[in-house]
């Protein structure tokens, strides 16, 4: 049985038996992108032949949609072997008994790992430090990055929530990340994680107050002031607004601390 890598986190990359495969088709890489994530949900989906053809050519008569499915269908057989769909007259899915790695499904596994370390979930043991930082290393860009249909907007929205979803589950491993490295007073690690939190969504204030944290107890007080003034210009560029009276607080805090002072 062939083994099959699907990589989705940034461009969309796919390997069997370890060399890479290339697919003819735009439309193709969609199907497989979304046969593959669908199959992975708890339910493991499979879909109709008409569902799939009118998400992927939603602008193309009937008949001709089934005739471009099945050649899609025909790559994907050939590019990434026979065992790993499940097909019928009326129904496509990936077969659950395959040998298939999904970077998604791997980052999602390595999220809720902590879940079974037996310590109450706002707490990171080292172990769960370890799953978290491989998981975030996972994430080499957002789902799909750079890849749309144009003429298919059911797709590109179903593209967007699932993009909406991931970054949203990165956002809280990093959280956790900058929090399980401050408790243990590793400040330098955890400026790394929340620097990348920062940028991951730059209005969300409280990344900004928890990296001026960090930066004012790792002694760079001159790096956590300024942190605040790239979150105001931030602000006040995208949203005509000042920063909150909480994130105003912290910098006299930070600024007038002697004990923070550089």
């Amino acid at each position: 049985m062939s083994t099959v890598r699907l990589s989705l986190l940034g461009s969309p990359r796919l390997e069997r038996d370890g060399e890479p495969v290339e697919l003819d088709t735009r439309k193709t890489v969609a199907l497989v992108a979304y046969l593959a994530m669908t199959g992975e949900s708890p339910r493991g989906e499979t879909h109709t032949r008409e569902a799939l053809a009118t998400l992927l050519w939603p602008e193309v008569e009937p008949q001709r949609a089934r005739a471009n499915l099945r050649r899609s269908l025909s790559v994907l057989r050939k590019g990434l072997g026979e065992e790993w769909l499940v097909v019928d007259r009326e129904t496509i899915g990936t077969n659950p008994h395959a040998d298939i790695w999904l970077d998604v499904a791997h980052f999602r596994r390595l999220l809720s790992s902590p879940q079974t370390h037996g310590h109450p979930e706002a707490e990171s043991c080292p172990d769960c430090l370890d799953a978290l930082v491989e998981a975030v290393e996972l994430y080499q860009g957002d789902f799909l990055e750079g890849f749309s249909l144009r003429d298919s907007a059911n797709f590109d929205d179903w593209q967007f929530f699932q993009t909406e979803g991931l970054r949203q589950e990165l956002a809280l491993a990093l959280e956790r990340l900058v929090h399980g490295h401050s408790a243990r007073g590793a400040y330098e690690q955890a400026i790394l994680y929340g620097r990348r939190w920062v940028a991951l969504d730059p209005l969300h204030e409280p990344a900004h107050r928890q990296l001026m944290q960090l930066y004012a107890l790792a002694g760079q007080r001159a790096a956590a002031l300024r942190q605040y003034t790239e979150c105001a210009r931030i602000l006040e560029v995208e949203l005509d607004l000042p920063p909150a009276e909480e994130t105003t607080s912290l910098y006299e805090q930070i600024r007038t601390s002697p004990a923070m002072r550089e």
